[in-house]
């Protein structure tokens, strides 16, 4: 974080689209649907990163997808997930789903609790390769721990690894328990929940309260984050380009 190119660009939180019905209320970190902010189009493969909130028994109806690789990580209440192919399963905290739409898939995805809104984040990935067989994916990850990342994608650990050269993972920070984070080609430091401070190797300090991110376009840093209380996170890291 030395040079002007490789400084980070700060997204603020209360600068994200917004998209609300009678049933959804939807943060937009990156363009979707009519919200478009200059800059925000895509983060190398990823296309969407929404917060989305949904009430009791409402949700999304069966819709399509192709050539999308979409992340579900619900947070607060068991998702009803259907599916064109058959399926009917639930999604529920401390589960990721993964779902490959590739040559074509419907789905349904609604909030199965009577009582608590659903939160959850949804993120969409562009496959390098169009057309795939399509395919969905539940993974018990559980809750990061203090001072600890889990990953939601990767092989090497056991999870559906879309295609695409890309990392993600969720982070938890609390007082005393410093999160840590490796250099990367480029990056996207979203906070879920809670606030941290940010501080990278030439010193510098940035706050982030929750909805903001830090974008990393060229390079980043390893970095330390510190928080006064409960915080949870989510980077997204894309690889150094090859020489």
């Amino acid at each position: 974080m030395t040079s002007l190119e490789q400084r980070p660009v700060l997204w603020p939180g209360e600068r994200r689209g917004r998209f609300s019905t009678s049933w959804l209320d939807a943060r937009l970190t990156l363009n979707f649907g009519p919200w478009r902010l200059a800059g925000r189009e895509r983060f190398g493969p990823l296309r969407v990163l929404n917060d989305d909130r949904v009430l009791p028994l409402s949700g999304f109806g069966m819709h399509e997808h192709q050539n999308l690789e979409i992340l579900m990580v619900p947070l607060t209440a068991p998702i009803e997930h259907r599916d064109s192919e058959g399926r009917h399963q639930w999604v529920r905290p401390g589960q990721i789903q993964w779902m490959r739409a590739g040559s074509g898939m419907a789905h349904s995805q609604m909030n199965a609790s009577t009582e608590q809104t659903d939160r959850h984040l949804q993120l969409w990935v562009e496959p390098t390769r169009r057309g795939l067989a399509p395919a969905v994916q539940v993974h018990n990850i559980g809750l990061p721990q203090p001072g600890h990342w889990v990953a939601l994608c990767g092989e090497e650990a056991g999870l559906f690894q879309p295609d695409a050269d890309v990392r993600i993972g969720m982070g938890c920070a609390r007082p005393g328990r410093v999160l840590t984070l490796k250099s990367a080609g480029a990056r996207l430091l979203q906070v879920v929940e809670g606030s941290v401070q940010v501080s990278g190797v030439s010193g510098e300090c940035t706050t982030l309260s929750e909805g903001d991110a830090l974008a990393f376009h060229h390079h980043a840093d390893p970095l330390l984050l510190k928080a006064s209380s409960h915080a949870m996170l989510l980077c997204v890291d894309l690889p150094a380009p090859a020489l």
